[in-house]
């Protein structure tokens, strides 16, 4: 079994969210199911940004169509979708075919012996580095949070086959051992 991180590839140009309004995003990190907002959640993209993403990662997940269409022919049931519109701060033009992701489940799964991990005082987090799953703890689940650090996404081998074959734009599938805490993902750690 081969897990990876999902994660937006951060080229120099891409989409990059500045602000999001309309959900609380501890509330759509934490990996259990939610009432729908009453009107799309607005997001508004850093005029640095040019090139168009099919995923955005920080501070929640943002997908498009097309990436929300090649996760549902993967059968997965455990994501809930909200419509989200973008806005970009450069040229003012909304985009309005967009979902805000919501992952449910989080599992506790990380092989401490083999990860670089601190504890994050008071919680059970963990303050991660590289690190490794215990596949036993996974249940062989096919997408789901990560409890030791809930911001964290991990796909399983036959969800990577579909994204790849989507071929999504700013999409990137990170090895679990070459994680850098949150820190953007850069094209040179892309997997193969």
């Amino acid at each position: 079994m081969s897990y990876r991180l999902l994660r937006q590839d951060c080229l120099p140009d891409s989409w990059s969210i500045q602000v999001v309004e309309g959900i609380h995003i501890q509330t759509l990190i934490r990996g259990r199911p939610l009432d729908p907002p009453a009107s799309p959640i607005q997001v508004s993209l850093s005029a640095l940004g040019t090139l168009p993403s099919d995923f955005l990662e920080s501070p929640c997940p943002i997908v498009s169509d097309r990436m929300k269409r090649a996760l549902e022919r993967t059968g997965l049931t455990s994501l809930q979708w909200f419509p989200a519109e973008l806005t970009s701060s450069l040229t003012g033009s909304v985009h309005r075919r967009f979902w805000a992701m919501n992952v449910i489940g989080m599992l506790t799964c990380v092989d401490r012996l083999s990860s670089q991990a601190q504890e994050v005082e008071d919680s059970l987090q963990l303050e991660l580095g590289p690190f490794a799953i215990d596949p036993l703890r996974t249940y062989d689940l096919s997408l789901f949070r990560l409890a030791e650090d809930p911001r964290v996404i991990m796909i399983h081998q036959r969800v990577q086959n579909a994204l790849l074959a989507a071929d999504l734009r700013g999409l990137l599938l990170q090895d679990p051992g070459a994680y850098d805490n949150g820190l953007p993902a850069c094209t040179a750690s892309r997997a193969n």
